[in-house]
Order: C-alpha cells, then sequence, then structure tokens
C-alpha cells in the first residue's frame, strides 16, 4: 500500500530519497569525523598554519596567474596553428617549470621552518613532553608537506591535462614526470626536515638555513633542467624496457635514503638517552644490500666489466666512510633505559653488538660492513675465472686487488684515528654530530693536504710526481694506481703491506674501548618503574594444566568471582 502511495505520489518519493541521502551523508560525516579525531594532531595543526599562512595564499595565486597567462599567451602564440601543431610539449615544459618551483623550493623550505621555528619559539619542548613520539611529529610536519604539495598539482593538473589535447606529448610522459617531481619534492622535504633537526643552536639555524635555500634553489635548477632535456630528446632515446630500470634502480634508491633521513631525523629529536643509533644502523644494511644488488645486476648484464667492481668499491667506501664520521662520533655511554634492553647472554652481547650505541660499534660496524663489500667484490673475481674469455673483459687483478685493499686501509685508519681524536676532545668538551663530522674531515684533508704541500715546498721533488710521500693521500694514490701502468706489481705489494700494517695497527688500539662498549650488561628494572609497569599491564595469572582448571571451578562453581 505504501509503495502504490509512494508511486503516485511523486512527492513522498522524492522526501523518501532525500532521508536517504541525507542518512549517508550522516553516515559519512560521523565516518570523518572519526576518522580526523585518528590524525596526527601534528599534520592537522601544521595544515591548519601552512593553508591560513600569507605565504601559501600568495604562492598559490600567483601560481594560478602565471599558469593563466602561459595558457593565454601559448594559445595566441600559435594562432590557427594549434589546429595543426604539435605544440603540447612546448606547453608542458612552462608548466612544468611552473610547477617545480613550489614542489621544489617552497614545500621543502615551509617543511624545514615548521621544525626550526619550534626551536626559535620555544614549543619544542612542549612537544617533546607531550604524548606525541618522534615519529608522529615527523610525519606531521611530512604529512603537511605532502598536504601543500597535493594542492599545488590540483591547481596546475588541468593545465597539465590540456596539454595532451594539443598533441606531441604522451600519456606515459606525463604520468613519469609528474611521479617524478612528487617524489622528489617529499625527498627534500625529509632532506629539509632532517636539516632543521640537526639544527642546534641559533647560529647552526642561520647556517642551515642557507644552506637549505642554496640546496632548494640548486635542486629546482636541475629538476627544470632534466624535466626541458628529457622533453626535448631524453624520451625518444629511453627505451621503455631502459626507462622501467631506471625507475626502479632510482626508486630503491630513493625508498633507502629516504627512510635513513626519516630515521635519522627521529633520532635527532629524541631524548639522548633513547635508542637512537640501532634502527638508523639496520637502514644503512639494508641500503647496503640493495646497493649490492644493483650493482651486481649491472655486473652481470654489461659482461662483466672491471670498471664495475671498482666503481663499487669506491662509492662503498665513500658511503662508510661518511657514515662513520657520524656513527664514531656518537656517546660512548649507554643510558640505562638502553642499557635494560640489551642482552643478557655474552652470545648475545657479541651478536648484537654492532647495532648498539657507541662511538667504538659504530667504528667496527663501518668497517665489517665495507669489508663485506670487498668480499663480494672477491666472489665476484673468483667468479669471472669460470667465464669464457669471449664474454669477458681483460681483468687487471693487482690494480683490482690493490685498490681494494687500499680503500680498506684508507677507511680503516682514517675512521679509527678521528674517533681517537673525538674521545681524546670529549673529555673537555662534548663533541656532537655535526662536530664529529667536521674533525673526520679535517684530518682527512690533512693526511692529503700535508704532503702535498711539503713536496710543492721542495724544489727538488716539485716536478717529481707521485712520490712515497704521498701514501698517506688517498685521492693522488689511488688515482695513480687506477690511471694503469701508474705503479707496478711490487710497489702495490709494498703499498698494500705498509698500509695494511698501519690500519690494522690502528684497529687494534681501538679494540679496548671497542670491547668495553661490546661487554656492557643489562641493567634491572628499577622497582618504581616495574611497579608502575605492573598497575598498568596486569598480568593475568591463567591456569596451567587440566587439575588447576577443576580446581579454580570447584572453588568458584557459580563464576562470580570472573
Amino acid at each position: 500500500m505504501s509503495d502504490a502511495v509512494a508511486i503516485d505520489n511523486p512527492t513522498v518519493a522524492d522526501e523518501g530519497q532525500s532521508s536517504a541521502w541525507r542518512q549517508r551523508l550522516a553516515v559519512l560525516d560521523k565516518w570523518l569525523e572519526a576518522a580526523g579525531d585518528r590524525l596526527n594532531p601534528i599534520l592537522v595543526k601544521e595544515t591548519r598554519q601552512a593553508i591560513k599562512s600569507k605565504q601559501f595564499a600568495i604562492t598559490f595565486v600567483l601560481l594560478l596567474m602565471l599558469c593563466w597567462i602561459v595558457t593565454i599567451g601559448g594559445l595566441t602564440l600559435l594562432g590557427p596553428g594549434v589546429y595543426y601543431s604539435a605544440a603540447g610539449g612546448e606547453l608542458l615544459k612552462a608548466y612544468m617549470f611552473l610547477l617545480l618551483f613550489p614542489l621544489a623550493v617552497v614545500v621543502p623550505f615551509s617543511a624545514f621552518r615548521s621544525l626550526s621555528s619550534e626551536r626559535e619559539e620555544n614549543t619544542y619542548d612542549l612537544l617533546r613532553v607531550s604524548t606525541l613520539s618522534p615519529h608522529q611529529i615527523v610525519r606531521g610536519k611530512l604529512g603537511s608537506a605532502a598536504v601543500q604539495m597535493g594542492v599545488y598539482l590540483s591547481a596546475v593538473a588541468p593545465c597539465i591535462a590540456f596539454t595532451y589535447l594539443l598533441r606531441g606529448v604522451d600519456v606515459v610522459t606525463i604520468a613519469v614526470m609528474l611521479l617524478y617531481a612528487t617524489l622528489g619534492s617529499l625527498g627534500l622535504a625529509m632532506t629539509s626536515l632532517f636539516m632543521a633537526a640537526l639544527a642546534q643552536g641559533k647560529h647552526g639555524q642561520v647556517l642551515l638555513s642557507v644552506g637549505v635555500v642554496t640546496m632548494l634553489l640548486g635542486s629546482f635548477a636541475g629538476s627544470a633542467g632534466l624535466a626541458i632535456a628529457y622533453l626535448d630528446e631524453g624520451r625518444y632515446e629511453v627505451s621503455r624496457e631502459e626507462l622501467r630500470i631506471f625507475s626502479a634502480g632510482a626508486l630503491t634508491f630513493y625508498l633507502t635514503t629516504f627512510a635513513l633521513l626519516y630515521l635519522a631525523a627521529v633520532a635527532l629529536i629524541s631524548y639522548r638517552s633513547e635508542n637512537r643509533s640501532t634502527s638508523l644502523r639496520w637502514a644503512m644494511i639494508v641500503q647496503q644490500a640493495a646497493f649490492i644488488g644493483w650493482m651486481a645486476w649491472a655486473w652481470l648484464r654489461f659482461n662483466y666489466e672491471p670498471e664495475g667492481l671498482i666503481v663499487a668499491l669506491i662509492i662503498g667506501a665513500i658511503y662508510w666512510y661518511a657514515m662513520g664520521t657520524m656513527l664514531t662520533s656518537e656517546s660512548p655511554e649507554l643510558s640505562n633505559r638502553v642499557r635494560r634492553r640489551l642482552p643478557q647472554s655474552s652470545m648475545g652481547r657479541l651478536v648484537r653488538g654492532l647495532l648498539n650505541p657507541g662511538p667504538g660499534t659504530g667504528y667496527l660496524f663501518a668497517v665489517a660492513c665495507f669489508t663485506g663489500l670487498c668480499l663480494m667484490a672477491c666472489a665476484a673475481l673468483v667468479y669471472v675465472q669460470y667465464v669464457p674469455l669471449s664474454q669477458r673483459r681483460n681483468y687487471q687483478y693487482p690494480e683490482i686487488i690493490g685498490g681494494m685493499i687500499l680503500l680498506w686501509c684508507y677507511l680503516v685508519t682514517y675512521l679509527g684515528v678521528g674517533k681517537l681524536i673525538i674521545a681524546g676532545i670529549n673529555r673537555l668538551v662534548p663533541v656532537n654530530a655535526i662536530a664529529g663530522f667536521l674533525l673526520h674531515v679535517i684530518f682527512l684533508m690533512a693526511g692529503a693536504g700535508i704532503p702535498l704541500v711539503i713536496q710543492l715546498s721542495l724544489r727538488s721533488m716539485r716536478n717529481a710526481g707521485y712520490t712515497a710521500l704521498q701514501l698517506s693521500n688517498p685521492f693522488w694514490t689511488l688515482g695513480e694506481l687506477l690511471e694503469g701502468g701508474g705503479f707496478s706489481d711490487k710497489e702495490i705489494i709494498l703499498q698494500s703491506i705498509v698500509l695494511g700494517a698501519v690500519a690494522v695497527c690502528i684497529l687494534m688500539v681501538n679494540m679496548p674501548g671497542t670491547a668495553r662498549e661490546f661487554m656492557q650488561g643489562r641493567v634491572a628494572l628499577p622497582q618504581r618503574v616495574a611497579q608502575d609497569e605492573a598497575e598498568l599491564h596486569p598480568v593475568e595469572i591463567k591456569p596451567q594444566n587440566p587439575w588447576e582448571e577443576e580446581a579454580e571451578a570447584a572453588a568458584d562453581p557459580d563464576g562470580t568471582e570472573a
């Protein structure tokens, strides 16, 4: 009967449909409200401040006006030829140039300022004592940058879609460029957050601000140049398979580096009593594993090029020297909070010791990881012996093996001596990560520059070329070795023996301090903290066998206690 009335009376049917829509909207509103409550508070606060700021409003309005001017001007210049010419690529260059500026400069710098301003306005301590974890703080700042990036993309997206209608550019090209622009903007925002967390005092913030602005402007210029070059020639020269391989390799490097920067930013804003090193070392291991995998694939694909092994070893040495400069700058004393989570057994401390915080374990961790890379290179040299001569290039084994040994010796020596210098200065004044990095770099420059200055100052040795005095200079020594023909086999062996003996001595000198860090035992949980944890998380005692269940049921047949 009601259905018949609804059919006969269209007003009743419309009211029923509108009430159904109201119910659906009410459910959606409740769901959105619940989802908003679950969002990161930092994300909500930063997004509100960013959207309401004058900087965002001015940038957004200017972007819309410039896009409108480019569209009208471009169509005016084309005139009637727009129906026949393929002008989409030329307009896409202009739109990408306009889009890359806010993505590469404005959004990352606003992320940098959002974190550094917390220190300037003395609100950083309030964030640390709140219930928000360092992960939530960094994710909130990064999420706010992603929201701003999405707004800028939505403003330019219709214009970029219009270029496809003008012909001259395909959907794959547009998608690839937008994907790389988005990922690049997120990567720059994460780098800016890391540098903001790195700044401690006001002077450091000023210097880092200048460095961040310079980095972002350089990134904008470089990305705009690459976009124009890709639209001009790159998309015709690069095949789809090469594009997929390059994209996969770049994405692997991007994700591992992004994770490393994220964990580093979280560690920098955490309390000193927290374990801020183990997660970073796991990220370094994952990144080295990805690097070895891609270098092995490239080495096998391009007919076992010997240059591939040399390049992999040089990149690995530079990477672990850079990581080691910061790992050896950590405090040697572990807080009680960290020591409560250490393994109890000696075997557990030996196995997991390389992942624990400390300059000694950090030094040994960097040396061990690079040693693993050298062992992989040795395995490749053994494997290539079983490859037919027609399928592989000529290998100069003395140069490759000698270069590997020299790289290992230089890494062990310079990191080890730098660690000892930092340990000595730490007794007078504390040394942070930036100061430790600078001390390592200064010592490396001294080891390479002082012999060079001495040789150039002596008239008899000025034009002598490479001499034994430059043995402490890793740049000249490795360059002379890898040029081919610079050293004889006897000279390579002699250099390896001398530098190897020095490196082993430096390693042994650092071993006592490293052993003390390895042997640090677990600290018991304080009684007051244990009582608080027991009250917050009470342990429910359950029956362990059927007889206890029967006894419990007999003691409480009605289940009143439950």
